[in-house]
């Protein structure tokens, strides 16, 4: 017996072979609408509709709009140096040539600026009395002793009743050789204070750099009463004026009640010697708090402590500021950068977006009463 194809399943094969083409070519021969047949009256999806309907399958030949990212133009290609600055001609220049000389700014009033003098100070302390307090003691705080900065989270302001320092970790390493600096005179911080109170009375004190006088052959450079010169480096002069430079670092806002004292620093730099490196570190977020005599002036700080934190982003910063040289027994840099995280862990979040990316930081400092007598001359060439 003769066996024939039934027509309605040659098409649903071809259909699901051939796709819509030939399912549609088939369903006009077996009486189904034909989607793909020209139709005068119905637009066609697509079939060019000779009938003037629309045809969804035209080419679009119209431009479209670019929706990637915008372009970025990064001045002076990102190739200036450290310490040059890109200039309106995207060319890189340092400003004044270089640093200028001791007593002198460098006003950038025009491109690439011209070294001019300022007048120096002529006096320091309360009263142009000279008087200012020295550094005597500089140390790694005490685990247990340090400032409460944070919670577990790293939350600045959520306190834990647990003191944070994790640089007290490195304290045998780091901590010896900053009082040594100081001992030896190799470290000279001084406090000047200006408009100086003991009642409550918000005053502030700068923070200055400098060396022992050298004509002072009399005191040690922890005695109380001892002679300094200030450095000119003390001053940010990136901002003076014909009357002088404002300090890079001072407390504003400080208080003394009952003896107790109370201060705080957006930043305070301090060098770190670690071996025969010294890095150059930025503090952030400084708090400052001691007792002194409950008089007239200030005679002396005891059990000081400075409170802070030290973002990853500032210390990478202090270590590409080295000589490449002198990291290349240690690996270079980058080996540097990538070994520090796992000998001094993060603990703050410095920013708030729940990362740890700062370490907490406390020392003890202990101040005398000091006599500064200059500058400090500047260095031959």
């Amino acid at each position: 017996m003769k066996r024939y194809l039934n027509p309605a399943l040659v098409a649903i094969a071809a259909c699901a072979t051939f796709g819509l083409a030939a399912c549609g070519s088939t369903a006009a021969s077996t009486g189904g609408d034909d989607a793909a047949t020209t139709d005068a009256s119905t637009d066609d999806a697509s079939v060019a509709d000779t009938a003037g309907g629309t045809d969804a399958m035209a080419t679009d030949t119209a431009a479209k709009p670019d929706t990637g990212p915008a372009d970025v133009k990064i001045p002076c290609a990102g190739a200036c140096t450290t310490g040059q600055k890109c200039g309106t001609d995207d060319k890189c220049y340092t400003p004044c040539g270089g640093p200028c000389k001791a007593a002198e700014f460098c006003d950038e009033t025009t491109a690439p600026g011209t070294c001019k003098g300022y007048t120096p100070p002529s006096s320091w302390g309360i009263k142009g009395d000279n008087k200012v307090q020295h550094v005597i003691k500089l140390a790694i705080s005490d685990k247990t002793k340090s400032c409460d900065l944070v919670d577990a989270s790293g939350a600045l302001g959520k306190t834990d009743g647990v003191g944070d320092n994790a640089l007290a970790g490195a304290s045998s390493l780091i901590g010896s050789n900053l009082q040594d600096a100081v001992t030896k005179g190799s470290v000279v911080l001084l406090f000047e204070p200006k408009g100086y109170a003991t009642d409550g009375t918000k005053f502030t004190f700068n923070v200055l750099i400098g060396d022992l006088d050298p004509k002072d052959t009399t005191h040690k450079p922890t005695d109380a009463g001892g002679s300094f010169t200030v450095k000119p480096e003390s001053y940010d002069l990136t901002k003076c004026d014909a009357t002088g430079c404002p300090s890079l670092v001072s407390f504003n806002s400080a208080t003394i009640k009952a003896g107790a004292l109370d201060a705080k620093a957006d930043k305070f730099f301090l060098n770190l010697n670690i071996s025969s490196i010294s890095l150059a570190l930025t503090i952030s977020a400084v708090d400052f708090s001691g007792t002194v005599a409950d008089a007239n002036s200030w005679v002396s700080t005891t059990g000081g402590r400075l409170c802070g934190y030290i973002t990853e982003t500032d210390l990478n910063s202090a270590i590409d500021a080295l000589p490449d040289a002198l990291l290349q027994q240690f690996g270079g840099k980058d080996a540097v950068k990538k070994l520090l995280p796992t000998l001094i862990k993060s603990d703050v979040d410095s920013n708030g977006d729940g990362v740890k990316d700062a370490k907490s930081l406390s020392l003890d400092i202990d101040t005398l009463g000091g006599v500064v007598t200059g500058l400090t001359p500047p260095k031959a060439p």
